[in-house]
């Protein structure tokens, strides 16, 4: 089984998302990058590359929060694996 490519990107721009960077990890099977453009500046070219096999964007709301990361890895190795087969 090919090895699938995570590119996370947290625009935190006071404190970093590790809580949520964590619980990602810990659910996908494969590698990762982590691209931080205004706490870490030199992550920034990360985004250059699509050479990766999905993009999770973390944001916030005190409203809003993903509590099935396991569904949400199933929903991209599903919909990446459709693509694949095109």
């Amino acid at each position: 089984m090919p090895t699938h490519h995570l590119l996370i990107i947290d625009p935190s721009i006071k404190v970093a998302e590790d809580e949520g960077v964590n619980e990602l990890l810990a659910l996908w099977p494969g590698t990762h990058d982590l691209c931080r453009p205004v706490l870490e500046p030199q992550t920034a070219h990360m985004m250059d590359s699509y050479d990766a096999d999905a993009i999770v964007v973390l944001g916030s709301s005190k409203k809003a929060r993903f509590t099935d990361g396991a569904a949400l890895v199933a929903a991209t190795f599903a919909h990446f694996a459709g693509v694949a087969s095109l």
